[in-house]
Order: C-alpha cells, then structure tokens, then sequence
C-alpha cells in the first residue's frame, strides 16, 4: 500500500488562547444543516477506548506571541498481522519510557493477544506474547500505570467469557501472570475497558445477560487484579456495546457508551456520557452526547490538562453517510455543549482522540477520494485547525488509535482489512 513519509503541513496557531476556548470560535460560524436520521445501520466493530496518555501538557505551545507548528508523520511501522480480514484495533498507552502497542490476531488456529513497544526515538521492539492459550481473545485495551502498563481483554480460556488482565512493566515485558477479573457463572462478561483513576487502575465491562446488557466498573491493584466490589453503572436500558473509560484527572474517570440497538431508554442510536464517582460508581445519570440518534459504530475521548473532554464518534446520515462528529464537555462540568462538528468533509469513520496542546488531535479513516488515515487537529470548540494525511490505507480494519506521550509526540495506530488477513501498523507524528 503507498505511503506518503515525512508528509509535513503548517498548524498555525493564533497564540490569543482563542483557538482553544469555547467561546472564541463558535459565535461566527454558521450552524451545521439539520441531518435526516433514517434507518440506522449497526455497523459494528472491534473498537472501543484508548488510553489519551499522559495529560501533561504536551505539544504545540500556547502562549507568548504568533508562532506556527509544523507536524510531520514518520516512516510506516508494521506491527503485526491477523491471520482473518476483520476489523482490528491496536490498543495504545504512553508511558515515560516509550508507548505500549497491543492487540489480538489469529496466528495459525487460535487468536491471542500480543504488544510491542514504541521507543520515545520513533524505533520499535520485539512483539511480546501476552496469551498463549487455546482459547479466542478480543477488546484488548490498555492504560498505563504507576509501575508500567496494564492490558485487558476477554476470552474464552476458561470456559464461558471472561475478563482478563495482566500486568507490565515500564519496557513491556510481563510482570506476572493473567489475572481473571470477572466470574461467569454462565453469563458472559465481555468489551472491557481501562482508565487510571484517582487511586490506581479501574476497570469497566460488559456483563450480559439474557435480560440485556449492563456495564459495571470496579478499581484494579497495580496487579491487574479486582480491588473492590464491581458496580453498575449503566444499567440494561442504555444497552451498550463497547465501553469507553477516560481518565479526568479533576475529578473521576468517566464513562462513554453507545447504544446501538433500538429501544430502551430512546429509540434512538445514541452515544452516552456517565460521570463516575471516585469510588468507582455512577455520579448522576447518563448524559446524552449525540444530537441526532444516529450513532454507528466507534465513540472515543480525551482531556486536556485543563479538564476540557473531547469526544469523537461515528455517525451514519440518513442511513447513506458516514461521518466522524464531535463534541465537547466543558472543564469543571458534565454537560456536552455546542452543536456536532463534522471533522471532515469527505465521508470518514472509524475515530480515535488524544489531548495535545490545549485542544486534541482526532485520527479517523476517510474514506474519499479514496481510503486514508487522517489526523486533525481540532480546538476544544471542535473548529479544524489543521489536517495531516498519514497515508492510504483501506476502507475497512477497525477504529484509528491516537495517543499523545508524555514529550509531546504522537502514535498513531491502525489496521487495514484485506480478503484474507488484516495488516496492522502505527505512524509517529511530531510536532515542531
């Protein structure tokens, strides 16, 4: 597949502070048209949270007069390969020595779960088996910890579907053994997701049941394993498919989900946004994301160091289109505000986001003239300052993962989907 390296644009950025506050850029623009609903399309996928990395501040600077940034993607890297075309997603979190890359693919009869890590210097090590079972694994996800990184997945290794965890270190090597997080009784338990919370690791997941699906969370030891009692904190009505979990350092994690089924609490295809307490349990009731009812597929989230939440997801417009929107949460609150911004205006799916100076980057598949992944960089308003292509790629293989490090760089990571296998790389992106 052709790729375009070192492909560099300018990100100018008025240094007023306007560009990322609310206030500053939405009054002047006209509003979007109104979409038509339609028939909704699941378009279903392997997707779910990323880890936004370290919210300390890094990338473009804000302060002390004009100045223009110039971000530049490096050489494609490939990862690793899935063995069946179907949508994949790489699971990426920043730590201070280097960003860890996992995810599962088949590899001759069963699928197993592997990471490899990504240098501070753009080089990339040895992919580390993390599983080795005869057992089918999926929904990797991963956030980093105190002492390295904690990865998450279900399988079905131990009979009916569980959640799993294991612990790494800072380089990406194994700390010790899986460590089982749910127990079925003959319900399975599926799609987790990981945030670093105020006191350490928590967890969210799926537990379905024959009545529906509901989301609980509980705190993790650095070990990977159960610190708590699980809680629900999205109850059946909403029926969410794949979880998302944000760090927001201010307050609590906060949970994302999106209800792609008709029925329960709307008729409606709808995104989801539930505060947590510190204690890991529901702060309120969910809050509504989406404006239209069309929700599609793929939801993701980052905050900035100043408590701003950006979310991204998927949307299908009259049942012809798809789209990538977005919309904001305030810091200091738990409100969505703003109209949707459409962050392209070609057709384009598949989002992930990061926070990177004062604003966020949100990488996505677009999908005209022809298929590529692109990276945006957005205001906390949802305006596009700048768009940086990353190359082609193909129009099916899963959500784009987007992470900032804590120097200021960007990985990003995806998976192209062929007749027969499913290619997976990850680009560096720096910005200067």
């Amino acid at each position: 597949m052709a790729f375009s390296s070192r492909r560099t644009h300018r990100w100018s950025i008025p240094l007023s502070l306007c560009v990322f506050a609310l206030a500053c850029g939405d009054d002047g623009r006209p509003p979007r048209p109104p979409s038509d609903g339609g028939p909704r399309t699941d378009l279903g996928s392997d997707g779910g949270p990323v880890d936004g990395g370290s919210d300390d501040g890094g990338g473009p600077g804000t302060d002390g007069g004009p100045t223009e940034v110039t971000c530049a993607a490096g050489e494609r890297i490939a990862l690793g390969v899935d063995q069946e075309g179907r949508e994949r997603r790489v699971a990426l979190a920043a730590g201070s020595g280097g960003t860890l890359a996992a995810w599962s693919a088949k590899e001759g009869v069963f699928t197993n779960v592997s990471a490899r890590m990504l240098a501070n210097d753009g080089s990339v090590g040895d992919p580390v088996a993390l599983t080795d079972d005869f057992a089918d694994q999926a929904a990797v996800h991963a956030v980093r910890t105190d002492a390295g990184f904690l990865v998450a997945w279900y399988d079905n290794a131990v009979g009916g579907f569980e959640v799993v965890t294991r612990a790494l270190d800072g380089s990406g090597a194994p700390t010790g053994d899986a460590q089982r997080v749910t127990d079925g009784d003959a319900v399975r338990h599926d799609n987790p997701a990981l945030a670093f919370g105020q006191e350490g690791p928590v967890l969210v997941y799926v537990r379905d049941e024959l009545g529906g699906r509901e989301v609980y969370a509980v705190p993790l030891t650095g070990d990977g394993s159960v610190d708590g009692t699980p809680t629900l904190v999205l109850p059946v009505g909403y029926g969410a498919s794949q979880p998302v979990l944000v760090e927001r350092p201010a307050s609590a994690p906060v949970l994302l989900a999106a209800d792609l089924n008709a029925g329960g609490v709307t008729n409606e295809r709808a995104v989801w946004f539930q505060p947590l307490t510190g204690a890991s349990a529901a702060d309120g009731e969910p809050r509504r994301v989406d404006l239209d009812g069309n929700a599609a597929g793929d939801v993701a989230a980052a905050v900035t160091p100043s408590d701003d939440v950006g979310i991204a997801f998927d949307v299908r417009v009259a049942s012809i289109r798809n789209e990538v929107h977005y919309r904001p949460v305030l810091a200091g609150t738990s409100e969505p505000v703003g109209l949707e911004e459409a962050l392209a205006d070609t057709q384009a799916k598949d989002p992930g986001i990061a926070a990177i100076g004062g604003g966020f980057a949100v990488a996505f598949r677009n999908l005209e003239p022809s298929p590529a992944i692109e990276l945006v960089f957005v205001d906390v308003a949802g305006e596009v300052l700048e768009t940086l292509e990353l190359g082609a790629s193909t129009e099916a293989g899963g959500p784009v993962s987007v992470v900032t490090t804590p120097e200021g760089r960007l990985w990003v990571a995806w998976g192209e989907q062929g007749e027969s296998a499913t290619d997976l790389y990850a680009v560096r992106v720096t910005c200067e």
